[in-house]
């Protein structure tokens, strides 16, 4: 019987598609290993990417469900609970913690923690009232039947209570797990591009899904005005929707030779310490593993003071600059500063000692239960 079982989209080695929630859940995943815990991570149909399974931690075990559709999941995960009676079940993504709280309900064998990664009224609104209605709605009843739900920022957590009518007492707050020994390893990697060269102008970095949501289109004309008053460059990793609309962007505002889109770089880390600014314009966000990663690497970061967390991640401003949201003239004013007034380096230490993986994963075991029983079980 395994502690833990794991339901997110995500897959061990080709999980790249999931946004932040792939480097959360491996992360989690090592860490809860390296503590003891047997956790299944459940997938809804085998990536052939993932077979076979020799670079799982020791512990860790993949189960396909071989089902997809939010309702026949919640019957598959229904009967693996009810079959292998996990002590906790852990969901993340909003369709897969419906599955995980509908779940959980019909077998009634294990506790079940959902993980939000967003504000939700603020992802709903996008899409009309009707659909920010029955969002809210379906929060209300199925995330009411889970033991508890992690949300990954205050932001978060303030969003749920305002627009749910879910019991505060459920709600945890646990940051992302950020900084890990892998995260300072792989930014060492040779970066041989001409970008990033010695005497090169500075780079500003953008990352993330190319979606209306991250606010790209901001950051090309806070750009196209930066350069008035300094040699410089961007680049923007990810890939996503809006490719052609912010290439064509580019085009309009005169700066295509000194914008590059590269696409997906399965390692950005070399990219980001290489950068002069790590740049976050969005519209909103849940937590911004980005941020937290760009100021682990050393790289100064200015951000939108959007909903979700980068006020929390940046302390206000005191880590780095906020700017209003949808403003490129501030935007482009706080890069300029930020790339002539360089924070101490101890400002960086200082900044992430709340998103080390170990020091999170445990919070992770404490508020789901599992400590007390990893602690028996490893004093025997």
């Amino acid at each position: 019987m395994p502690d833990l079982a794991i339901l997110s989209p995500f897959s061990w080695t080709s999980g790249r598609s999931h946004g932040g929630i792939t480097p959360v859940i491996r992360n989690l995943t090592l860490e809860f290993s390296n503590q003891g815990i047997e956790v299944d991570l459940l997938v809804r149909s085998a990536d052939p990417a993932d077979e076979p399974h020799e670079n799982l931690p020791p512990g860790v075990r993949i189960v396909n469900l071989d089902t997809k559709g939010r309702v026949k999941v919640a019957l598959a995960v229904a009967r693996y609970l009810r079959t292998t009676r996990p002590k906790v079940l852990l969901s993340a993504g909003h369709r897969f913690n419906i599955s995980a709280a509908w779940a959980g309900k019909m077998a009634g064998t294990s506790r079940v923690f959902v993980r939000v990664g967003n504000p939700m009224s603020r992802e709903a609104h996008e899409l009309g009232f009707f659909h920010w209605w029955k969002r809210m709605k379906s929060l209300s009843i199925f995330y009411s039947w889970a033991d508890g739900i992690i949300a990954i920022s205050e932001g978060v957590a303030q969003d749920l209570v305002a627009n749910t009518k879910l019991d505060e007492n459920k709600i945890h707050v646990i940051y992302n797990p950020i900084v890990t020994n892998d995260l300072i390893t792989l930014s060492m990697e040779h970066l041989d591009h001409p970008w990033f060269q010695p005497e090169s102008p500075p780079v500003i970095i953008g990352a993330g899904r190319l979606a209306k949501q991250k606010g790209f289109d901001i950051l090309l004309k806070a750009f196209a005005q930066l350069r008035d008053h300094l040699d410089c460059r961007l680049m923007i990793l990810g890939e996503g929707p809006q490719r052609e609309t912010l290439e064509e962007l580019a085009a309009s505002l005169g700066i295509s030779d000194d914008v590059s889109l590269p696409g997906f770089i399965p390692n950005p880390f070399p990219y980001i310490r290489g950068a002069g600014v790590f740049a976050l314009p969005s519209i909103y966000e849940g937590f911004g593993n980005v941020l937290a990663e760009s100021l682990a690497l050393e790289t100064p970061v200015v951000a939108a003071d959007c909903p979700g967390s980068p006020r929390e991640v940046l302390d206000g401003g005191r880590y780095g600059r906020l700017v209003p949201t949808n403003d490129s003239e501030s935007l482009s004013k706080a890069i300029l500063k930020t790339l002539k007034e360089q924070p101490e380096p101890s400002m960086f230490a200082e900044a992430v000692k709340a998103y080390k993986a170990d020091t999170i994963a445990l919070s992770y075991l404490e508020t789901m239960g599992l400590a007390s029983d990893n602690k028996g079980t490893a004093d025997q």
